[in-house]
């Protein structure tokens, strides 16, 4: 994954050698004269010249070993500089075998002549223990000699000792003098020692002013790790006003010397488009570049530039290959990614063994990611044994760590009782650490948990304040259920075009329940001008991605033959599917298909199949229909008991049918003992709501004073409010009021109208009396 790297560098972790630059001497103009000199007369510092002539090449060809030859000449007859010379070439193996014994011994004759190049030398000899036991006493000891010289390397590695506490008491006071001694020289490394102490604070107040200023000291020597440390400073506005030209100025002159940490921030500052244009084929060259040096960070994001396509084609077998390097250096984030590759199989064959391995080598380091990962193969059982207690486990340690989605699955585990004990307070408080972090999943579920009132005392307001939330950062189920909120007014004024708009964002980001609902207000008309083309392409939309609704919604519009050519075998296509998965009003309708044979042979055994699955699930609908099977006799013997049983299910569902069925067997007798009482309290609820027969029902009683007193006036009233929704009964009925004047005066012309409108619907009486009322007109 990208990271960006800023750690400012600690003192350095090395004392630096220092070697002595050969001496400053006039060198005669001709190298036979030089010669003459130190070959005829044996003259020291002429021997001195002519071996640095042979070091460095002048006036004759390079030769170490002629330099080394002359030094020991030179040296042997006191000369410090030879000395020194000499040592430095035993030290290093110039020019002659490497003898770290020789090396201090010339050099302790150069520091016994108090050359401080030489004591200094010596110093860095007894602390590292070449050639010599350590000793930090020594070390110090001839440090001290060469930094009261003035000799600013001794000064540095003197302010080091007391920085280190190697060999004596850790003093940051005398660091920080002799650093400064030593920086004021225009020591590179004193001058970022120095920085370092007052970026940290130590030994020092935390001045980060001061921190810039010898950083960029030793930055404009050349001092590549300043260098990166006064990058990091401007990336990052710590002591400066943030600047990332300047930071990718000073990065760029640490990484053109191989920092490895400047190169890879390099590589994120071009990856992210900070203070520059986003540039993908800079940052994967930064990156390269730190990488083929083993920077694991920049392994890493390689990695990920491979693993996403950025600014590449993508390559997971490449990906893998960078990760694996950074992965091997125990780099946790690396080691996770690996691990995601083998666990979904990309650019490796799946492994879950190894991505199982990998994840728990990230977990040993912390990585609250792969914590995560191998959670969520404990909790799916996906390439392990299903382990809901490693689940929770694992998801609390993430969770710990403020990893907002471990939070949020930690709130699912409560919230299902899913391995623990359903515990809606733990739920809605994971949901609320994952949700103010503004993971959008979290904040969607404590919306519904207030909508509901899970654990908490329903509260719309706040459930729509959270589904906001999530709604204004993309998430299409927090939309649907903000577009829910407004299209039933729930806890807001109910508002069609707001749930539009709101549903219209979750269906284009592909949500099958928004889709349907966008149908559902096309089909109604709710808040938009009915379009059975719009509903049916919304609900296309939904049932194409097996949303069972919507391809009941769908199989609806082609059944009744709303927007579509009316089409019986789509509609049947449509139910059988949704209703095999259990859709109760699918598994009705086909029953209704199959009943009134609409679109196919009438079969009641299949029509009595499907009202039955669907009226154990306790649909009403189906139980009224099945109830009628029963109470008619249709495809079954006639059972006016199993009848009562169904309506009487129905009717505690409050369907109306059903109620005015059952009241109808009280007022004849069917099944059960007469009971007009009953009857009269059944049909009344079902007329109230507006139950056509019913309302007819209650007019016959009214009417034939069927337990209550006879009162056409009563009759009327209800058989008019039949009759005004077309049932043909109430038609005649009320036809037959006006035509013997009861309940109100004789109205031949009324009766004639409601007598012809029974008729249209072919009532038999109703024209019967039509054609006697014609002839007595003739008569």
């Amino acid at each position: 994954m990208n990271k960006k790297l800023t750690i400012l560098l600690q003192s350095m972790c090395f004392t630096c050698f220092i070697f002595s630059a050969q001496a400053e001497e006039t060198v005669p103009i001709t190298f036979e004269s030089i010669y003459q000199q130190a070959n005829d007369n044996n003259d020291p510092e002429a021997q001195y010249n002519l071996a640095l002539m042979y070091y460095y090449g002048q006036m004759v060809e390079k030769d170490h070993k002629k330099a080394f030859e002359w030094y020991e000449k030179s040296a042997l007859q006191g000369n410090q500089l030879a000395q020194i010379n000499l040592g430095l070439m035993y030290y290093n193996g110039d020019g002659v075998k490497q003898d770290f014994d020789k090396a201090r011994k010339w050099f302790e004759k150069s520091a016994l002549q108090n050359n401080a190049l030489a004591q200094n030398n010596l110093g860095y000899m007894y602390e590292n223990g070449n050639g010599v036991t350590q000793n930090f006493g020594k070390a110090k000891e001839w440090y001290e000699k060469a930094a009261s010289q003035g000799n600013a390397s001794a000064q540095y590695n003197l302010g080091y000792l007391y920085d280190e506490g190697k060999g004596i008491a850790k003093n940051y006071s005398k660091a920080k003098e002799w650093y400064e001694k030593s920086a004021l020289q225009g020591h590179a490394d004193a001058q970022f020692n120095l920085g370092s102490m007052y970026d940290q604070g130590e030994g020092v107040p935390q001045n980060l002013s001061k921190a810039k200023e010898w950083y960029e000291k030793a930055a404009l020597q050349g001092h590549a790790i300043a260098q990166y440390n006064l990058g990091s400073m401007y990336d990052e506005g710590q002591g400066v006003e943030q600047d990332y030209v300047k930071a990718i100025e000073w990065y760029e002159r640490a990484a053109q010397q191989g920092n490895v940490l400047a190169q890879n921030n390099l590589g994120y500052i071009y990856n992210k488009g900070l203070g520059v244009p986003e540039d993908l084929t800079k940052a994967r060259e930064w990156y390269e570049k730190a990488a083929m040096q083993n920077h694991p960070e920049a392994q890493v994001n390689l990695g990920f530039m491979y693993h996403n396509g950025n600014g590449v084609s993508k390559n997971y077998a490449k990906a893998k290959e960078w990760y694996e390097k950074a992965a091997l250096q125990g780099n946790a984030q690396a080691q996770n990614n690996l691990a995601y590759l083998y666990d979904n199989g990309l650019g490796v064959n799946q492994d879950f063994t190894k991505a199982k391995e990998w994840y728990e080598k990230a977990i040993k380091s912390n990585n609250v990611t792969a914590q995560f990962n191998l959670a969520r193969m404990y909790d799916e059982g996906h390439g392990v044994p299903q382990n809901l207690n490693l689940a929770k486990e694992l998801y609390e340690k993430a969770a710990m760590q403020g990893y907002a989605q471990a939070r949020y699955y930690l709130g699912i585990m409560f919230d299902e009782g899913r391995g623990v004990t359903q515990n809606f307070k733990k739920a809605r408080e994971w949901y609320e650490k994952a949700a103010l972090q503004g993971y959008s999943k979290a904040q969607n579920n404590l919306g519904i948990m207030y909508e509901e009132g899970f654990g908490v005392k329903q509260d719309y307001a706040k459930a729509k304040e959270w589904y906001e939330k999530a709604a204004l950062q993309g998430n299409d189920k927090a939309q649907y259920n903000l577009g829910t909120m407004y299209n039933r007014g729930y806890g807001v004024t109910q508002d069609y075009e707001k749930a539009k708009t709101w549903y219209e964002k979750s269906a284009s980001l592909g949500n099958a329940k928004a889709q349907n609902s966008l149908g559902i207000l096309y089909d109604k008309g709710h808040g938009v001008a009915q379009d059975y083309a719009k509903a049916k392409e919304w609900y296309e939309k939904a049932a194409f991605k097996g949303y069972g609704e919507a391809q009941y919604n769908l199989a609806v519009l082609y059944n009744k033959g709303y927007g579509v050519t009316q089409d019986y075998a789509k509609a049947k296509g449509l139910y059988e599917k949704v209703a095999l998965l259990g859709n109760v009003k699918a598994q009705n309708n086909l029953g209704v298909m199959y009943d009134k044979g609409y679109g196919v042979t009438q079969d009641y055994a299949k029509a009595k199949e499907w009202y039955e699955k669907a009226a154990r699930q306790g649909y009403a609908e189906a139980q009224y229909n099945l109830g009628v099977m029963y109470d008619k006799g249709y495809g079954v013997t006639k059972d006016f008991a199993k009848a009562k049983q169904l309506y009487e299910e129905a009717a505690k569902q409050n369907n109306i049918d059903a109620e005015t069925s059952l009241g109808y067997m009280y007022h004849v007798g069917n099944g059960v003992k007469q009971n007009y009482a009953k009857a009269k309290e059944l049909y009344e609820k079902a007329a109230h709501r507006g139950n056509a027969k019913a309302q007819n029902n209650l007019g016959v009683m009214y009417d034939k004073a069927h337990g209550v007193t006879q009162d056409y006036v009563k009759a009327r009233e209800w058989y008019e409010k039949s009759a005004g929704q077309n049932y043909v009964n109430a038609q005649y009925n009320l036809g037959l009021l006006y035509d013997k004047g009861q309940g109100t005066k004789p109205d031949l012309n009324k009766a004639k109208y409601w007598y012809e409108k029974a008729a249209l619907q072919g009532n038999n009486n109703a024209k019967n009396r039509l054609n006697a009322l014609k002839n007595n007109d003739k008569k």
